[in-house]
């Protein structure tokens, strides 16, 4: 049977990683859907409000992306280095018997990519349906590129893996021998 906490951080580190990426997939969207409509309000209307309008919307759309990255950047740390402070006996028994630091960090960092990498596979249908069901109107859906939605979870998964590094890596800077006699005190 699996501990609370590793099946807590099992499901919520994809999920969250799969909100991010839906969310991001999204704003874009909307982002288009606001610059057209506020166009074509500036067309009929001729006023320099509605091009106003369309300003804010972009803004507010562009500071929602980057406030959702951040929030996911600050998750993926915070869960890598939660999962290597539950690591440090089994990591230090692993340098122990021989693994480097940089084939624990190795193995810590891919502990993190692999959700994200479910994360980023299951957000984009999450966000197209996510846009499917906000957009209301009856227009269909415009799916982005192939090469937007490769992008994206490649994007992910270096994002994190960049991310986690440094946290694996901190945890592998104390000797071995120091770690399992700490864990025994």
């Amino acid at each position: 049977m699996l501990p609370p906490r590793l099946i807590r951080r099992l499901v919520l580190a994809p999920l969250v990683i799969i909100l991010a990426v839906g969310f991001l997939l999204l704003s874009p969207f909307l982002a288009l859907l606001a610059l057209v409509f506020g166009l074509v309000a500036r067309a009929r209307a001729g006023h320099m409000r509605s091009l106003r309008l369309v300003g804010f919307a972009l803004v507010w759309f562009v500071a929602e992306t980057v406030a959702l990255v951040m929030l996911a950047a600050v998750n993926a740390i915070l869960i890598t280095w939660a999962t290597v402070l539950d690591a440090r006996h089994t990591s230090a028994l692993a340098r122990a018997l021989g693994a480097t630091p940089q084939q624990v960090s190795a193995g810590l960092s891919a502990a993190q990519v692999l959700p994200a990498l479910v994360g980023a596979l299951l957000g984009i249908p999450g966000g197209i349906g996510l846009f499917s069901a906000v957009n209301k109107d009856g227009n269909p859906v415009t799916l982005p590129p192939l090469w937007w939605l490769v992008a994206t979870v490649l994007g992910t998964v270096a994002a994190v893996a960049a991310i986690t590094v440094v946290p694996a890596w901190l945890g592998t800077r104390r000797p071995p021998g120091e770690v399992l006699q700490s864990e025994l005190a």
